[in-house]
This record gives C-alpha cells, sequence and structure tokens, in this order.
C-alpha cells in the first residue's frame, strides 16, 4: 500500500504516489475521512480502495491513472454515502470504478471517467454532471436487477457519455 488508513478523520492530501499495488487505502473502519489533491499514477491494483470503510468518505479533486486494475474500489463500501466529485480516473486496465459485493450509496459529481472497456456504477448511486467515456463498449454499465426492483436506486441526470447505457447482470460467486 502507498497510504493506509483506519480510523476516523484522516486526510490525505497533496501526494505524489508511484508504483505500489494499491496508492490510497481508506480501509477497514475509517470513516469522516478526506482524500484530495492526490495525484497516483502506475500502481498494480487499485488508484484508491474504500473497501469495508465507513460514512462521509470524501474524495475529490485526485487524478488516478495508469493502475493495472481500478481507478475507485468499492469492494464493498458499507457505509454510505461516499462522496466522488471532480476527480480525473482514466487509462485503468479493468473498471474506473470497482463495484463488487453489493456496495451502495455514493455521490458522484463532475468527475471524468476514461475506460477502455465499461464505466461502471455502484448501487444506490446518485450521479450529476459526470463525463463517462469508452474505448469500446457501453460508456456506463448498471445494474438492471435492482432497477427492476426499485426503479430509484440509480439517480443519473445531467451526465455526458460517449456510448450507449447498458444494464448490466453481474456475476456473483461464480454464477451469472
Amino acid at each position: 500500500e502507498g497510504i493506509e488508513v483506519n480510523g476516523v478523520g484522516n486526510v490525505i492530501c497533496y501526494n505524489q504516489i508511484t508504483h505500489f499495488a494499491d496508492a490510497i487505502s481508506v480501509y477497514r473502519g475509517a470513516s469522516d475521512c478526506d482524500v484530495y489533491n492526490n495525484n497516483a499514477i502506475h500502481h498494480g491494483d487499485d488508484a484508491i480502495e474504500v473497501d469495508y470503510s465507513g460514512p462521509n468518505t470524501r474524495i475529490f479533486d485526485n487524478r488516478f491513472s495508469y493502475t493495472g486494475a481500478n481507478g475507485i474500489s468499492f469492494q464493498p463500501y458499507v457505509g454510505g454515502p461516499c462522496y466522488v466529485v471532480r476527480n480525473l480516473v482514466f487509462n485503468v486496465d479493468e473498471n474506473t470504478v470497482k463495484d463488487r459485493y453489493g456496495a451502495r450509496g455514493a455521490v458522484f459529481i463532475n468527475n471524468t471517467m476514461v475506460a477502455y472497456r465499461a464505466n461502471s456504477i455502484i448501487r444506490y448511486a446518485f450521479a450529476r454532471n459526470n463525463l463517462f467515456i469508452t474505448d469500446g463498449g457501453q460508456a456506463l454499465r448498471y445494474h438492471a436487477e435492482d432497477l427492476k426492483r426499485n426503479p430509484r436506486t440509480l439517480d443519473l441526470d445531467h451526465n455526458g457519455y460517449n456510448a450507449k447505457l447498458a444494464a448490466h447482470k453481474y456475476q456473483r460467486y461464480g454464477k451469472a
């Protein structure tokens, strides 16, 4: 890990982080943390992980690029809401947003997400004024099964896309 924090009220700012597995981990039990104005480039796994962290994690004004896997990892995020504001996530090998194991509760505002494949978004997300760009495939994929049960689980408005939106049935525990 480049920087890993646990606990309440951590601030991670103004760092140049290069050549780690994960650049930043706001990890188990962390809450009310701010991560801003960081430049995370060339990592083997994720640029930032908020895996198992708690409420009010704020990620803003960062640049996450050239990661070996994902940009922002919610695997899962259990505290909600997580605020993701004015970040640039590009040239990631897998997804700009990693969504696994039922992560939910994030606010995405004024971000630019550039992916080789599809950009993903987590459940119960609120997204405004984001730009979702992809080289091929879907500009944004979301959880179709959630929208069938409750159409208010995803709130997208005033976002820009260069390709189509696509419902995606995610694999869970090895089953489609």
